[in-house]
């Protein structure tokens, strides 16, 4: 096999580079009481997590250490905490190779997600990618028509005026509906009364899975060996797959001499694009079709949920920004919702991107070095040195804390202002959908259909309310962060 060679100069800067990073690269470290295992860290932070403030807390770890820091005990992995802009952008894109997943994301199998785009490097990552990135790149992906049916069965089930409502779950149901059309071409229809399958039982597993495996992700080696034991995982994510499988192998069954994408000409109209049966045409073993769907299913299933209720929430503190959504809405009453109209509408984009400047539903990005490298800035006693990194330490994306940096949002960084968003052109300052190689395919998708609910919610509402006497938020960590107090309002109509 053929391996091109390097300039020799490019080689020796490479090695100079962290030949000049390691004496001089040592980060502020967290101090320790418990300088073995690091317990009284652990014990902070998970106190932090189950009073909901887990993210407060760290940002007042990087209050006190800087925008970088470091986590080191004798018996215990080497972490890199960063919210640095420029470390960031590193871990992302300008050393992407450097950095991977697997290490800390795959987990023993069988298990909820298995091998697919998120917890694959290398070659197996790259072809996923191709396979998935396709898909979330057409004009047509928001299916706004399905969209509107099942938006307007949520609608039926919102209370009367002025009752208080939880708007969390339905939300959840609302795109647990819509993402199972999209993938299977048969939704679980959760919003109906009665359905074929038990959806809210289906609910509750989902749940649990994800619950299981932020858990597992999270866990130390002395948790892990207690986790071992404990089976309700492993029976709730056997649920999610037993129905996952059988649209796998219908999709398999119909696919089985059919090589052809969809296509459409002047005799063979479009068909409707199911994903399933568009990868089920390219992966024919159906373990690893189950698991590449999974990857997709689940952050389909929350991230669009989880923004829509966080900014609902703000929404509902904030009425006057409501109002001004409320006032565009009106003024397109009389023309339908198509795509181009979602992207036309500015301020809508500014709300959103807004809530997820301040609550992000993915907050951290872990990634482990796959080799020697450098970080370019965090080290030293002015914090502006080249920190080193050695294989196999960890690197903590804090995109929370990055995304409230006052060095670069000014005073206002914790208020909830879309105004700053006017006028404004960011680039590694604000990624809530990540970036570089792996930022989410499903960014378009995300916001075209957050945008669409919105706007459909300010037509059919004149206002509404806060009906939850907590005015902070409160966050429920589990693979993304959601409101542990739910989204408790009263919709008031014209």
């Amino acid at each position: 096999m053929y391996i091109p060679k390097l300039p020799f100069f490019l080689v020796l800067a490479s090695y100079a580079s962290l030949l000049f990073a390691a004496p001089n690269s040592t980060p502020p470290q967290y101090r320790y009481k418990d300088k073995l295992f690091g317990s009284d860290l652990a014990q902070e932070l998970n106190d932090a997590r189950i009073r909901g403030y887990l993210y407060g807390a760290i940002r007042g770890q990087f209050h006190t250490y800087g925008k970088t820091f470091k986590e080191s005990v004798v018996f215990g992995k080497v972490v890199y905490n960063t919210m640095s802009m420029e470390n960031i952008q590193t871990m992302a894109a300008t050393k992407f190779n450097d950095f991977g997943v697997e290490p800390s994301r795959k987990l023993k199998k069988p298990n909820f997600t298995g091998d697919g785009i998120l917890s694959t490097d290398g070659p197996a990552w790259k072809r996923s990618r191709e396979l998935i990135t396709p898909t979330f790149s057409r004009k047509d992906i928001a299916d706004l028509d399905s969209l509107e049916v099942y938006f307007d069965r949520m609608l039926s089930l919102m209370p009367s005026e002025n009752q208080t409502m939880d708007m969390q779950p339905l939300l959840k149901r609302l795109f647990l509906d819509t993402s199972t059309e999209f993938l299977f071409a048969e939704s679980i229809h959760s919003l109906l009364p009665e359905t074929q399958y038990k959806s809210q039982e289906f609910l509750a597993a989902f749940e649990e899975s994800l619950m299981g495996m932020g858990t597992r992700i999270r866990a130390g080696p002395l948790a892990k060996i207690k986790l071992y034991f404990d089976k309700t995982w492993e029976k709730a994510y056997t649920k999610v797959h037993r129905y996952v499988d059988q649209h796998v192998e219908r999709a398999l069954a119909e696919t089985k001499n059919d090589k052809s994408s969809i296509s459409a000409d002047e005799t063979n109209p479009p068909q409707k694009y199911i994903l399933v049966r568009e990868m089920a045409r390219e992966i024919r073993d159906k373990v690893s079709l189950c698991y590449e769907l999974m990857a997709v299913f689940f952050p389909g299933r929350d991230t669009i949920p989880v923004l829509l209720a966080n900014t609902i929430f703000l929404l509902a503190r904030h009425p006057s920004v409501y109002k001004s959504l409320r006032e565009t809405a009106l003024s397109h009453t009389s023309q339908p919702v198509t795509y181009d109209l979602i992207k036309s509408l500015i301020f809508y984009k500014h709300v959103l991107f807004e809530s997820l400047h301040l609550l992000p539903p993915v907050a951290l990005v872990h990634r482990t070095a796959l080799r020697d490298t450098i970080l370019p800035t965090g080290g030293g006693a002015d914090g502006k040195s080249l920190i080193y990194v050695a294989k196999g330490e960890t690197v903590v994306a804090h995109l929370h804390a990055l995304h409230r940096d006052k060095d670069i949002w000014g005073e206002d960084a914790d208020e909830f202002n879309p105004g700053r968003w006017e006028g404004r052109r960011t680039t590694w300052e604000f990624v809530p959908f990540y970036g570089g190689a792996r930022i989410c395919p499903a960014q378009q998708q995300v916001m075209i259909q957050a945008t669409y609910v919105l706007l459909r919610l300010a037509q059919e509402f004149e206002s509404f309310k806060n009906r939850d006497e907590e005015l902070r938020y409160i966050g429920l960590t589990r693979m993304v962060t959601e409101s542990r107090n739910r989204v408790k309002v009263a919709f008031v109509k014209p």
